[in-house]
């Protein structure tokens, strides 16, 4: 029998690639050590190919489970813990939609994550033009359908979730891991351009508030394990 412990994630001491396998943990209320990782460490995760098969974190470990990759990690929990779309007594098809729903806005929230995140932790990008140019290229309603525009805008987002979305959820009528990661990505959004966002993006600024008030997630949010970029 395997002895159970902890599940432990392994990280930098910041948001980044992990907040939204820190969320989907806190939504289905699992207890969690965070393992803070520091560039010091890197050399030997490039070196352990056994614990980190591409040479990157994070990585999560629960008993015989041992995972890298953001996203694998992420779709784990939504299969392991309920938070993949499927209805109760769904039938095999119906699941497989739901998942591949899921799937759908995970691979959105990551083509713009990929695009945002650069100007939230380089600091040769933190600049009010670099800023102002990833508004206008990904943001700005009228950019949609503009030639400059290859995939990733935020109306994009929205218009995925008006249609698949119930009850104020991202797909569905039920918490998924869709929703903590788009959580994740609103945040940023949030943190560049507050009201503006919002005004802009009323479904995306609703959806936002309404997963962080929920019970498990709020709590973590409120809580110190939260951590501040």
């Amino acid at each position: 029998m395997v002895q159970e412990t902890t599940p432990v994630l392994f990280y930098f001491g910041f948001r980044a690639k992990a907040e939204a396998v820190r969320l989907a943990l806190a939504a289905a209320g699992v207890e969690f050590e965070n393992q803070v990782l520091t560039h010091a460490d890197v050399p030997a995760v490039k070196k352990d190919p056994a614990a980190y098969p591409f040479g990157q974190i994070p990585r999560y470990r629960d008993g015989e489970v041992d995972l890298v990759q953001s996203g694998a990690i992420l779709r784990y929990l939504g299969r392991r813990h309920g938070l993949y779309g499927a209805p109760a007594g769904a039938s095999e098809a119906e699941a497989a939609r739901a998942a591949a729903l899921v799937d759908q806005l995970l691979e959105g929230v990551a083509d713009l994550r990929s695009r945002l995140v650069p100007l939230v932790y380089r600091p040769n990008l933190q600049t009010e033009e670099a800023k102002q140019e990833h508004w206008d290229l990904h943001v700005a309603p009228s950019a949609v359908d503009g030639p400059e525009v290859r995939g990733g805008h935020v109306l994009h987002l929205q218009r995925f979730i008006e249609r698949h979305g119930q009850g104020g959820f991202a797909v569905g009528p039920s918490l998924t891991i869709a929703d903590v990661a788009l959580l994740d990505l609103t945040d940023l959004y949030l943190s560049k351009h507050a009201d503006k966002f919002s005004l802009v993006y009323p479904a995306l600024a609703d959806h936002h508030a309404k997963i962080a008030a929920l019970p498990r997630i709020a709590a973590y949010l409120a809580s110190p394990r939260r951590l501040p970029k």
